[in-house]
């Protein structure tokens, strides 16, 4: 987490944008480890230091084939499912707030086996990353740009720090 945050820091100071790091989830004893704010999107970020080789495989269940996360030989659908639901709380927050923005999460891994040369991979709508905070940040298409300070400062109120 405190690599991340130094890393998202450096990224807001060169690049603009607003950050907030360690935030409660209302109404749980829920965090999230970090919330980018760019012109481009509203970043999730959970940031993970584990052991083993991290791997995305394909699975078939029914007629639907479906990508998995994997850490060694145990999948990680748990923890693709709560980035999900970290989105989605922030998400809601936003157009309760009057915003359109584009929300989107991001699983950041240290420690782990994955090719040095692999851009982040999108799994089940979360961006994956096993190579630590290196940016795909500025690879996000969006059709609006976003108010960064007044989206900034709603979150800010929102999402308490912890």
């Amino acid at each position: 987490e405190v690599i991340v945050g130094d890393f998202l820091r450096k990224y807001v100071k060169k690049n603009g944008g607003f950050l907030l790091n360690d935030r409660a989830i209302p109404g749980t004893k829920q965090n999230i480890d970090h919330i980018l704010i760019t012109e481009k999107a509203v970043f999730v970020i959970d940031s993970k230091n584990h052991s083993g080789k991290l791997t995305i495989r394909n699975e078939v269940n029914k007629t639907q084939i479906k990508e998995i996360l994997y850490l060694d030989r145990f999948s990680q659908v748990k923890l693709v499912d709560k980035m999900k639901s970290q989105v989605k709380v922030v998400d809601a927050s936003l157009k309760d707030g009057g915003f359109k923005v584009e929300t989107v999460g991001y699983l950041i891994f240290y420690g782990v086996q994955w090719p040095k040369d692999k851009k982040p991979t999108q799994v089940d709508g979360v961006l994956i990353n096993g190579n630590g905070a290196n940016s795909p940040i500025q690879d996000i298409k969006t059709k609006k740009k976003v108010d960064v300070l007044a989206v900034g400062e709603y979150l800010t109120a929102n999402f308490q720090a912890r």
